[in-house]
């Protein structure tokens, strides 16, 4: 995967944008490797586990909850929301509780502990896909007054390369064969 994507992204901007791709990614490779790993190694590996112990559907539906650990991962970065944002995020939260539920109570040989191993693995899932992105987000970006302090210890990547969608993908993949 990784040379299809090089050579794609030398197909886009040439042998010089490669060079600047691999550039950016060995000035700062213990943050790309964390970032890719949280983003989408153990997001990967969480999914996978949970598959072994719930329906698919199930887990995707689990997954949903992405939706509200994003505002919280947000949260934590400092951003604000109004409340009837929570109020959404409370609805999408009791959907994900409902459909395990059913499947629970739906299936006489799924028990508490296939349960709990479909469904905790899910969620915490949830939570690493958007704190990967955000984390490469806030590197990017200039240090805001409403970030927390420890969000300063970030690098400062500040390069035109992460806004083609195509480098990030290029780098997180790369990450993924590293860690």
């Amino acid at each position: 995967m990784l040379l299809l994507l090089s050579g794609l992204v030398a197909l886009q901007g040439g042998l010089g944008r490669l060079r600047e791709l691999w550039a950016l990614f060995w000035r700062q490779p213990g943050f790309w490797t964390l970032a890719g790993s949280v983003g989408f190694r153990a997001f990967y590996a969480l999914v996978c586990f949970s598959a072994a112990y719930a329906s698919g559907w199930v887990v995707a539906a689990t997954f949903q909850f992405t939706v509200v650990a994003s505002l919280l991962v947000l949260a934590l970065f400092g951003q604000r929301f109004p409340r009837r944002v929570m109020l959404y995020a409370v609805l999408v939260f009791a959907g994900v509780c409902l459909v395990n539920f059913s499947e629970l109570h739906g299936r006489p040989s799924v028990g508490i502990s296939d349960l709990l191993l479909g469904a905790v693995p899910a969620l915490i899932a949830a939570f690493c896909y958007p704190l990967g992105n955000q984390l490469v987000w806030q590197a990017n970006r200039p240090p805001s007054a409403q970030a927390p302090r420890w969000a300063a210890r970030l690098p400062h990547l500040n390069d035109g390369l992460l806004g083609i969608a195509l480098v990030m993908l290029g780098l997180w993949l790369f990450t993924r064969r590293l860690a």
